[in-house]
């Protein structure tokens, strides 16, 4: 099939070993082997430039709708009034959703293959909760999904979507772990990172349950670099060249900005503008420090080397747009440290804008994530000039309505 990838790029082939080591100190692959697929951990750890995706991969990704078009945005280039040319891929078209499912199937073939019987997932947003009960009913497994008390109540469409999957979704923090009894007091106060700590501790006793990242690790941002791969090929078919000048994705905890970035900053020669958009609710790359912290807020397991906010960082009741992960792949902060990425953050009065402005203009509903790079790259419009530009829809928006207010939504702008 044209556009097809038949290998994903390994993010970690990107950056030095030597740095490598300075970034994860200390890492037992024993133990993330204990929790995760195996094979997924030696994807993780593997400094090779192309890991080869199995054809049984391959054959669910056509399933889902892979290769995912490359869109230009006419409407919204003369709403603009502009002689920049703007693409979007979208991964908003897949079934489940989002650009999540990218990531999430090869994590679940490989469980499978290894005899686990279920997976075991957190979501803020929901996306990766989907994508998860989706993937696990391709391959006929159980899932259990842990989703942080905000969502669980401000997203119930996409919490009943997991159960149209088969899923079990629980409210994190939950009664159903240890480390959730401790943490739960009755009011809304779950993060991404209680939740995924409850997750570790339901692992970590169960043998035949693993774990599924939906952001950060590495592994993700190399299973989704299919995604720039593709983009690559498409946009040196329609523009004569494979790169932008300017590259635009949100950013939470990394899987999204990476897969599209990656393959970029794989043959970046310092040319390209690289920008890495976050909401100033969750700044981690703007205002977070370059530190080592945890990953969850049970404080277990390694420090690792990333932008952050602290793991305990809690996040506004009343903030329900998404990109919720209080720091960013090491990954991505590598390259952020380094000034090959531009981070920038963007309030929710600029997104919601930008989606009214991309439904009004192309017909699209777009996840509140990808509605903050959207803002920006309006705002990269009216500063230049006869650019290709290439951004990322990431995920649909059409189960998130109930979640904004309805002034929100009906405001004139």
């Amino acid at each position: 099939m044209k556009y097809e990838i038949d290998k994903w790029l390994n993010s970690r082939s990107l950056i030095p070993g030597s740095t490598l080591s300075e970034i994860y100190q200390g890492v037992d692959i024993k133990a993330e082997m204990e929790i995760r697929p195996k094979e997924v951990v030696r994807h993780t750890v593997s400094c090779d430039k192309h890991i080869t995706i199995p054809e049984e991969i391959r054959a669910s990704y056509r399933q889902i709708g892979r290769p995912t078009p490359l869109y230009r945005a006419r409407r919204l280039e003369a709403h603009l009034d502009t002689d920049n040319k703007i693409f979007f891929k979208r991964e908003d078209m897949l079934p489940n959703g989002s650009f999540k499912i990218n990531v999430i199937l090869p994590q679940i073939y490989y469980g499978k293959t290894e005899g686990r019987e279920r997976a075991v997932v957190e979501t803020s947003a929901g996306h990766v909760g989907v994508a998860a009960a989706f993937a696990s009913s391709l391959y006929d497994l159980k899932c259990l999904v842990f989703m942080t008390d905000r969502s669980y109540l401000k997203k119930p469409y996409r919490r009943y979507m997991m159960e149209l999957y088969g899923a079990k979704v629980l409210s994190s923090p939950s009664r159903f772990t240890e480390i959730g009894r401790q943490m739960f007091t009755g009011e809304i106060q779950g993060s991404i990172s209680k939740a995924s700590a409850e997750v570790t501790e339901l692992v970590r006793k169960d043998r035949k349950s693993f774990k599924v990242s939906g952001s950060f690790s590495d592994q993700t941002l190399t299973y989704n670099s299919l995604v720039g791969l593709e983009a690559m090929s498409q946009l040196e078919e329609v523009t004569g060249s494979r790169y932008p000048d300017i590259l635009i994705c949100c950013i939470g905890g990394g899987a999204s900005f990476g897969g599209l970035a990656v393959p970029f900053l794989s043959e970046d020669d310092g040319e390209m503008k690289i920008i890495a958009v976050e909401s100033e609710k969750v700044p981690s790359l703007t205002k977070g420090k370059y530190v080592y912290d945890y990953k969850n807020a049970s404080k277990n397991g390694l420090r690792i080397k990333m932008f952050s906010l602290g793991c305990d960082f809690k996040l506004s009741n009343n903030y329900g747009m998404g990109l919720t992960f209080h720091g960013a792949s090491p990954i991505v902060s590598y390259f952020v440290n380094e000034k090959r990425i531009m981070p920038v953050a963007i309030n929710e009065a600029a997104a919601i804008e930008a989606m009214k402005i991309i439904a009004k203009t192309e017909g699209m509903v777009i996840s509140p994530e990808s509605s903050f790079a959207i803002a920006q790259l309006i705002r990269e419009v009216k500063t230049t000039s006869k650019k290709v530009i290439l951004g990322c829809i990431t995920g649909n928006g059409l189960l998130d309505l109930a979640s904004l207010s309805q002034d929100e939504v009906k405001k004139e702008g």
